[in-house]
């Protein structure tokens, strides 16, 4: 091989490595302090935080863009300045740095930023969000004695977000919730005691590996009785599929993902 080709070969695994990272350092760092901070204000907005979130929308276009520019600070003082004329955080948190985060992704999944560029954004977006919610992350949140659940996509997806949003329902409905992703879930799951995981699956293409994947949840469990639930668009289009990949059941949407992990628990209960 020559050297062009051996370098042509290097750099697009590198790039791949730096993306595994990148989505790491979001899913790890950026939203579980942002879904904390979401459970935190209760399930409800306040008419202000309509009013707020509705004018937040207008500006996301000019946050992404402040995000990627050279000025470290620019980023804070945009945030502090709408915090000054009566932005609320909860506003804050869902209508403007949650979009944002997802528009930096789309930004890397669609070559329209470079590595470093994107992850200087999320960065400044980490930055913010210790600013406004000082509170210790690690994914991990507390031993209650209240139902746990641990959430993550199937392996193989890159989107997120509709994790972020099923464990804002969870935290709400007062369980104990504990995101991961595909590298260290079996880590977790048989270190921790949980009573169910969920997973989420967008494509048919990862379906033979999120089926090994529930069979390995249920090997290692500490708990012998774990239960498995999951969602997302592939198995709204085929229900059919639960069954496929080894779960006890699946969830249309988030809040319907806290009444079927109840459910599983409560049937559990009885058997």
């Amino acid at each position: 091989m020559d050297q062009s080709a051996h370098m042509a070969d290097v750099f697009p695994r590198a790039a791949n490595l730096w993306k595994v990272r990148l989505e790491r350092v979001i899913h790890l760092e950026v939203l579980p302090r942002l879904i904390l901070s979401l459970g935190a204000q209760g399930p409800s907005e306040t008419k202000q935080e309509q009013r707020v979130g509705a004018s937040l929308a207008v500006l996301l276009d000019d946050f992404v863009h402040v995000l990627l520019k050279p000025d470290p600070d620019e980023a804070m003082v945009f945030v502090e300045k709408i915090r000054v004329e009566g932005g609320v955080n909860h506003a804050i948190f869902l209508d403007l740095l949650a979009p944002a985060a997802r528009r930096l992704g789309n930004l890397w999944n669609n070559d329209d930023c470079d590595f470093m560029e994107v992850a200087v954004g999320v960065q400044r977006l980490q930055r913010i969000l210790r600013v406004l919610s000082p509170i210790s992350s690690g994914g991990d949140w507390g031993d209650s004695g209240r139902n746990r659940v641990l959430l993550l996509p199937a392996p193989g997806e890159t989107h997120l977000f509709g994790i972020a949003i099923v464990a804002k329902f969870f935290l709400d409905a007062g369980w104990d919730v504990t995101q991961s992703t595909e590298y260290d879930f079996l880590d977790k799951v048989s270190s921790s005691w949980f009573d169910v995981i969920g997973f989420s699956m967008s494509y048919y293409l990862n379906l033979d590996k999120l089926a090994q994947a529930v069979a390995a949840a249920r090997r290692c469990s500490a708990n012998p009785d774990l239960r498995v639930l999951v969602g997302g668009p592939a198995f709204l289009d085929n229900p059919g599929l639960v069954a496929k990949v080894g779960a006890d059941a699946m969830a249309i949407d988030a809040p319907s993902a806290v009444v079927s992990a109840a459910n599983l628990i409560n049937r559990q209960a009885f058997v």
